[in-house]
């Protein structure tokens, strides 16, 4: 299954790559291709704060690495193609084992007229770190072509250093008809597996359909807009697996569970639409509406609609200082329960000195996380808070450091599992279980990072970076620090040119 997935949508990329470009391959080309090697240490440890969990989980990491990267980038006015590898290869001290991880991205981009322009890009990640836009070793990053920004979910630290693989196939289309004014199409399609069994009911595909506005009505107003259609299909637990729960409960229970009964599968609908105004210099106002609504397959999950409304304003004091601050009600309805009122909102700071940057902010939201590849789905209520600051000490030496902290109530939108066994194995009807019963559970999660970079020889660079990871929750096995320190060493170059 994992190859004809990547099997399909690396062909899907190389022809659709192909047809974008093909008309202007015979045009005068820029290319670039760059090669560059990196090699480090990551070193992590993780400990609960329960003896028991800690007794059972091994979660220290320890491992020597080198990546090797190559890539091109060829580029004419009217297109551009990006082919980029990275894969890298780790070997666990402890374990003496070695692994094998990727990181390999495709993308190309044409201006199809004047007006219209079509993007594709592709990228494959095999690895075990939660982070998903950032490799090991050496970066592949570029500036010739941006990566097509379709909100990908991110994953959650708190599956440790599970590996995974994941492949996201993008496609956009965006034509423009006036100023500052376009329609825009988006389509995703995101693959994520677990190699450990234990995780594979956190496994899924994910498909989105989006459509995109902009509008500039004069210099005063302009409006944005957007919509996007979103469908979650997870791997399912074992029939077998419930039906053996269930025999547990009530061995006198004569059922047999079917993949429909324990069905995980989503929709997700969301709406943004915001309204500008630049009647005031360096001043913008804007109101905003946002809507998120998730139908579940399974009838034992309540469906959530959330709106929110924003009003924010945006001052640019000087060409270095700007801040935003935005406040507004929201009104969250879940299935079977009354609907509730409450408030959300925005305060941040940016500053960009001459050698530093700085930006603080802390927002309030609802929303709903299914795709953090924890399995949790669901309503959140989150504070999020945010420290980055980066320092040019030297020339040649720079330093960063990174503040994130995330307070968030989560609901499981679904009857105790033990109680909902329980009531099939005694034949009882449950399509009719409220949430009241749904479990409820707090967690706060705190991340710190300090790094230093030095270049050196024009195209070294070394870094040491440390990060800090703390996770408090009502959930006992959701309790604990994790300390990461991770050394690299690299070179990259630009070795030819035609």
């Amino acid at each position: 299954m994992q190859t004809k997935i990547i099997i399909r949508d690396i062909i899907v990329t190389g022809v659709l790559a192909v047809l974008i470009v093909i008309p202007e391959w015979g045009a005068a080309r820029d290319n670039v291709l760059t090669v560059g090697l990196g090699t480090g240490v990551d070193y992590s440890d993780r400990e609960y704060s329960e003896p028991d969990i800690e007794a059972v989980a091994d979660d220290d990491y320890n491992r020597i690495f080198v990546t090797p990267l190559v890539q091109l980038v060829s580029t004419t006015p009217r297109d551009s193609i990006e082919l980029r590898a990275a894969p890298w290869i780790s070997y666990d001290t402890d374990e003496s084992e070695t692994e094998w991880n990727s990181d390999f991205y495709a993308a190309a981009m044409r201006h199809m007229t004047r007006e219209w322009q079509v993007e594709i890009s592709n990228a494959f990640l095999i690895s075990d770190y939660y982070r998903t836009d950032t490799i090991e070793g050496i970066s592949g990053e570029t500036d010739e072509i941006e990566a097509i920004d379709l909100a990908d979910p991110e994953l959650d630290p708190n599956q440790g250093r599970e590996r995974y693989w994941r492949n996201t196939l993008t496609l956009a289309s965006d034509y423009t008809y006036g100023q500052d004014s376009l329609w825009g199409v988006d389509l995703s399609y995101i693959a994520l597996r677990y190699d450990d069994d234990e995780f594979s009911d956190d496994d899924y595909d994910r498909y989105l359909v989006g459509l995109r506005n902009q509008h500039r009505y004069s210099a005063a107003w302009d409006s944005e807009a957007s919509l996007r259609f979103i469908r979650g299909d997870f791997e399912e637990i074992d029939p077998d697996v419930a039906t053996g729960i269930i025999e547990g409960i009530a061995p006198e229970a004569d059922i047999e569970l079917t993949d429909d009964d324990l069905s995980r599968d989503l929709r997700e609908y969301r709406f943004y639409g915001a309204i500008n105004n630049h009647s005031f210099d360096h001043n913008v106002l804007s109101a905003a509406y946002n809507f998120i609504g998730a139908r579940y397959d399974e009838t034992l999950r309540d469906d959530i609609d959330i709106n929110q409304v924003r009003f924010t304003w945006e001052r640019d004091f000087t060409e270095h200082l700007n801040t935003t601050l935005g406040i507004g009600p929201s009104y969250q309805k879940v299935e079977n329960r009354d609907g509730e009122w409450a408030g959300n909102g925005i305060a941040g700071l940016n500053y960009t000195g001459r050698r530093s940057t700085t930006g603080v902010s802390l927002e309030k939201r609802y929303d709903i996380d299914s795709f953090s590849g924890t399995g949790e789905l669901g309503f959140t209520d989150a504070w999020i808070g945010r420290f980055d600051y980066t320092q040019q000490m030297l020339r040649s030496l720079s330093v960063r450091a990174n503040l994130y902290w995330f307070y968030e109530d989560r609901e499981d939108p679904v009857y105790g599992a033990e109680q909902i066994l329980e009531e099939i194995a005694a034949g009882g009807d449950v399509s009719g279980i409220s949430l009241e019963e749904a479990e409820e559970y707090h967690r706060d999660t705190f991340l710190a990072g300090l790094g230093l970079d030095y270049t050196f020889m024009q195209n070294y660079t070394a870094s040491l970076s440390y990060f800090f990871t703390k996770r408090e929750s009502d959930q006992e096995a959701d309790n604990y620090d994790e300390h990461r320190v991770l050394f690299q060493l690299s070179w990259r170059a630009d070795v030819m040119r035609w």
